[in-house]
Formats: structure tokens, C-alpha cells, sequence
């Protein structure tokens, strides 16, 4: 396309005052300053795109000039002319001395209608519009176009607008269908792991030594503890392989508001909080007072049973009993904790820990 008169800033090369006669950049066919210039045997001077037109409009074999009506006959293309210069053998070769004087001229940026006031050189025009800071909209952040006429901000905005819900709808369904999978497998695993404690629950019976027990600030030693699948049970150590050793507690699981694990090897615990009948229980059981084991009390040295193991635990173990609080009491808060809650649990029960 030949290049509009409105958009030069001056018809002076290189803007030095070197004045181009108006009539010289015009085609005779657009009437506007030549976009590569070519020359016809005749002498007169077309856009290239403007004549390749020209010559395909239907009518006479023979094509003419638009401006002299000489007919544009053809002949052998000469080996100084390039593809461009000539079109089926008609005579028609580049004006060089003319398009390198129009590609010096100076004109408006494309987007000057979004603020830019740079004037270029029509051969940087490209390599300016690539780069231009303006070549955006600066109200919708589009691409901006050559003309406030070409640019709607709304419309472009719809338009996006109506892409995103698009994409939003297509990944709202992928996350629906990750989600429904998601729960799929968890429910799979559930079961699995269910049939799997199930299975392992009938050998889940261990004998451990315990080093001392907190009834919450009442101490006791030389203890051995049986966990099963079903609970926890205490017996006096000395007298244990007697019939008649003395059972110093038994809690099940379903009796627990929760059960807390700290399998760290520098102070392996376990720690209950039994309902408050059970509670009642054990404190009549051992004869102890409300002002030492309360576990209506918001104080954690009150209100717990710790029982500090003599050994490490055994790290499936610790799954077991967890698992299995959870299982027979979905009530219970079960949860493993480390070292420094651990020692936070036993302090002020006794001089011991401090």
C-alpha cells in the first residue's frame, strides 16, 4: 500500500530543507506517495503493488499505462534487473534514486493518536513501530492499531473477557475431574489401609518397660505397659509375671480425648487425656486428689497422663497406635509431637524435669 500524505511531517529529505516536489512522490494511480517506485518503458512512475493491480483487472490482453495509454509490451528481463523490476518481461524496473529519497523523508509515528511525538525516517519506520513504547494502548494495554478509529477498548476487552471464561470453564472441569479422582483414591487408600490394620491388628500386642508415669503430678515407677489394638494397660513390673500383680490402670481408646506420641530417642512418650468418667475412675483407683490430677483443668500438668518409655519406640508401632486410637475413636485428637513439646508436658510434675 502507498504511503498516505497526511502521515509525512515535512516533504524535505532527511527534514533539511531539501524540498521534493509534491508531484514527483505522487502515484497517479492511489495518490499518494510511491511505496516502491518503479518506472514503465514510457518513462512514468507507480506504485509497484498499484501496477501489479492494475495489470490483473480484467479487459484487453494488452495492458497500457494508466497515465500515457502506451502499451506495456514485454521483452527479455536484462541481467541488471531483479525479480522485483520486472513482471513477466514487462518492462518495469525499481526507481532506486527515488524510493532511497522518499525512505529518507520523515513522518509521524503510527501512534502518535496513543502519545508518541517521535518523527522517523520512513526506511526506520519498521524497526521504530517494533520497539515504540506507545505501540500498547494505554487504557486497555492492547496493541494499540494505526488509528484511534482502529482501536476499541471495550471490544477488546469483551473479546478477552469472553476468552478467559473460556479457559476458566475448561480448567474449572479438569479441577472438578482432579478433585472427583482425588476423592476416589483417598476413599481406595482408606479401605486399603483399613483391611491392612485389620490384618496386622491380630499380632498388635507389646509388652513395654516404662521408666515413670505422671498420673498428672503423681509419680509412679518400675511399670511395664501392654499396648494393643484396643488400649493401654499398666501393671506393677516387679510383679508382673505373678498371677496376682497389681493392674495399675487400663484405658481403651474409645476412652481418650487424645493421645499424643513423641518418638524422638532423647525422651520417648506417650501422653493421654481420658474423658472425664474414666478420669474419676483412675484417680479413685490410685487414690488421688483432684488438686493433682484434674483433666477438667486448662493446666497440662493437671489435666494429662505422661509415660516416659525406657527404651525407644518402635517406629511402626507408634503408626499402630495412632492408627488405631483413630480408628476406635474418631473423637480423639491423635497426633505425634517432638521433644521440645514432650519436655513442655513434663514440666512442673516433678523435680525430675524441670
Amino acid at each position: 500500500m502507498a504511503f498516505n500524505l497526511d502521515q509525512f511531517v515535512d516533504l524535505t529529505a532527511d527534514g533539511k530543507g531539501i524540498v521534493v516536489p509534491i508531484d514527483e512522490l505522487k502515484c497517479s494511480i492511489c495518490l499518494n506517495v510511491f511505496n516502491n517506485a518503479v518506472d514503465t518503458r514510457c518513462g512514468h512512475i507507480f506504485c509497484d503493488h498499484c501496477l501489479r493491480e492494475w495489470r490483473s483487472k480484467p479487459g484487453p490482453a494488452v495492458k497500457r499505462c494508466p497515465q500515457c495509454r502506451e502499451a506495456l509490451t514485454a521483452t527479455k528481463r536484462t541481467r541488471d534487473m531483479t525479480a522485483n523490476e520486472s513482471d513477466i518481461g514487462d518492462v518495469v524496473k525499481a526507481n532506486r534514486d527515488l524510493n532511497r529519497i522518499i525512505g529518507r523523508l520523515r513522518i509521524k509515528c503510527q501512534y502518535e493518536w496513543n502519545g508518541c511525538n517521535e518523527k522517523i525516517q520512513l526506511e526506520s519506520k519498521a524497526a521504530h513501530h517494533n520497539n515504540c513504547k506507545h505501540r500498547l494502548c494505554r487504557k486497555c494495554g492492547h496493541p494499540a492499531g494505526e488509528s484511534a478509529g482502529q482501536h476499541n477498548c471495550i471490544e477488546l476487552l469483551v473479546k478477552d473477557r469472553k476468552v478467559f471464561m473460556e479457559y476458566s470453564n475448561e480448567w474449572k472441569h479438569k479441577f472438578e475431574a482432579v478433585v472427583k479422582e482425588k476423592e476416589e483414591i483417598k476413599e481406595k487408600l482408606a479401605k486399603m489401609c483399613a483391611n491392612c490394620v485389620d490384618s496386622i491388628s491380630l499380632t498388635f500386642d507389646h509388652m513395654i518397660d516404662v521408666k515413670e508415669i505422671f498420673v498428672g503430678k503423681h509419680r509412679f515407677t518400675d511399670l511395664k505397659m501392654r499396648l494393643r489394638d484396643d488400649g493401654i494397660t499398666l501393671w506393677n513390673a516387679e510383679h508382673y509375671t505373678n498371677q496376682c500383680s497389681r493392674v495399675y490402670m487400663s484405658v481403651r481408646y474409645a476412652e481418650l480425648q487424645s493421645l499424643a506420641i513423641c518418638a524422638d530417642s532423647s525422651l520417648p512418650l506417650l501422653v493421654i487425656k481420658p474423658v472425664g468418667a474414666k478420669t474419676l475412675e483412675i484417680a479413685k483407683s490410685l487414690s488421688i486428689d483432684s488438686h493433682v490430677f484434674d483433666v477438667n483443668s486448662n493446666d497440662k500438668s493437671l489435666n494429662t497422663i505422661v509415660i516416659v518409655l525406657n527404651n525407644e519406640w518402635i517406629q511402626l508401632l507408634t503408626t499402630l497406635v495412632l492408627y488405631s486410637c483413630q480408628l476406635k475413636n474418631s473423637r480423639s485428637e491423635c497426633m505425634r509431637i517432638d521433644a521440645i513439646e514432650g519436655r513442655v508436658l513434663l514440666d512442673n510434675r516433678s523435680e525430675t524435669y524441670g
